[in-house]
């Protein structure tokens, strides 16, 4: 983690209290969020922010993903 948390999009997290969201914490739910809702500079934010690794990780052991996500996101990790 190099970079500073890049600034997001609140509208993502409509159902969650976004300013008391913590980048370490709530890792999980931030990935999750900006790669099945955000655009692609927000994704490549986060994997500055995270690593490549550590996304892939996370999105690894999320419960699901949608097929279009899924196929998306095995194109570029």
């Amino acid at each position: 983690m190099m970079e500073s948390f890049p600034r997001l999009n609140s509208g993502y997290f409509w159902d969650v209290d976004y300013t008391g969201l913590d980048p370490i914490k709530s890792k999980r739910i931030i990935i999750e969020r900006i790669f099945t809702l955000g655009n692609l500079t927000e994704m490549q934010s986060l994997i500055r922010f995270y690593g490549k690794e550590e996304v892939k990780n996370t999105l690894i052991h999320l419960n699901y993903i949608d097929p279009k996500n899924l196929n998306f996101l095995s194109l570029i990790f």
